[in-house]
């Protein structure tokens, strides 16, 4: 996982999640759905932006504020997580 000052953060669901910022990959956030952290998701691109300080703050289940650097300014995204559904 390639970024700077990431941030983990435990949900009351049970998911680990850890963000990152990269000057050249913007700002992805990863996911250990065992909330262990042996294993990870994919990254999740929550912005293209170049990174920097970024941090996040979990709400009700599932939802996170994330805020990260952007033009000279905060931006702040809601980024909801849900699990997919799988065919039997």
């Amino acid at each position: 996982v390639a970024g700077k000052l990431p941030s983990l953060l435990l949900l009351p669901n049970g998911v680990l999640t850890l963000l990152t910022a990269h000057t050249k990959l913007g700002c992805r956030l990863y996911l250990s759905t065992d909330g262990t952290g042996r294993s990870w998701s994919e990254a999740h691109v929550v912005s293209t932006a170049s990174g920097g300080n970024t941090s996040m703050v979990g709400l009700d289940d599932g939802e996170l504020l994330v805020f990260m650097p952007s033009n000279k300014r905060i931006t702040c995204r809601k980024v909801e997580l849900r699990r997919n559904a799988t065919k039997d």
